[in-house]
Parts: C-alpha cells; sequence; structure tokens
C-alpha cells in the first residue's frame, strides 16, 4: 500500500499504475537494533503515529537524525503511512542522508495474486485507466 500512497484515497487503482511498480526485499546480514515506535511505550518519548504521516517530512528526519545520533540504533520500526490495518511492520533502516538509489533491473511485478489482494482485502478496485473518449472533462468555474 505505501508504493500507492495518496492513490488509494479514491478506492481505485490504474492497473498500468501497477505495472509500473517493482517490489524489492532486503534482509540485513546481521540483525538490527530498531528503535519501536508502534509500542505504547513511545508515548513516554513524546511519539504518536503522526510521526509516520506528517508532511513534509522535517519533523520525522530529525527524529530519525537524534535515533541515529545515539549509535546503538540502526533504524526505526512504525506503522505505515497508507495501510489502516498496519501492525507496525513498517522498517526505516539509517544511512546516508537522502534519497537512496533504486537498484535497476531486479524485484517483483505486481502480479494478479498480490492485485486480488489489493481488492479483496482493501477493497481497492484495480482498474485500467479510462480512455480520453470515457472522460468528460468540466469546464472551470472561474
Amino acid at each position: 500500500m505505501e508504493p500507492l500512497g495518496p492513490e488509494i484515497n479514491v478506492g481505485v487503482v490504474a492497473s498500468d499504475r501497477l505495472d509500473e511498480l517493482n517490489l524489492f526485499t532486503w534482509a540485513p546480514d546481521t540483525p538490527l537494533v530498531l528503535a519501536d515506535l508502534t509500542r505504547r511505550e513511545a508515548a513516554g518519548f513524546g511519539v504518536t503515529n503522526e510521526l509516520s504521516a506528517m508532511v513534509p517530512y522535517d519533523v520525522p528526519q530529525s527524529w530519525a537524525d537524534e535515533l541515529d545520533q545515539t549509535e546503538v540504533v540502526e533504524g526505526i520500526r512504525y506503522r505505515g503511512r497508507f495501510d489502516p490495518g498496519d501492525p507496525g511492520r513498517a522498517v526505516a533502516h539509517f544511512g546516508p542522508a537522502g534519497e537512496a538509489e533504486r537498484p535497476t533491473g531486479r524485484g517483483k511485478k505486481i502480479g494478479a495474486a498480490l492485485r486480488r489482494r489489493l481488492e479483496q482485502e482493501c477493497k481497492i478496485r484495480v482498474a485500467p485507466a479510462p480512455s480520453s473518449t470515457e472522460v468528460t472533462i468540466a469546464a472551470p468555474d472561474w
């Protein structure tokens, strides 16, 4: 759900959009020490679920910087922003600042089974994008 982001708010996702995405898995060589922001005890440190949902990311990045400075914590475990049913499986691994380079030529396409899960579990319909003849463009009222 996270790669779809705000697109899921309308309850339909274009099958072409899913065709563009690749899913990647990552398994660290050694276990990571994570700050678990999904535990109730995190509230005692001022953590709320808003931390993983607020935009822009200045505040979450500031928290990550502080935790990274401890040199004990290697990342955080948190609830995903776009999956209301996420029990807290999202992980952010600390690394160099900035957007990470995405691997090319690897990953798994979103196949029929995952598309069915989107529809059955999340009630998000997967449909082809409409053609220009199927869309009515309204004139602005300004």
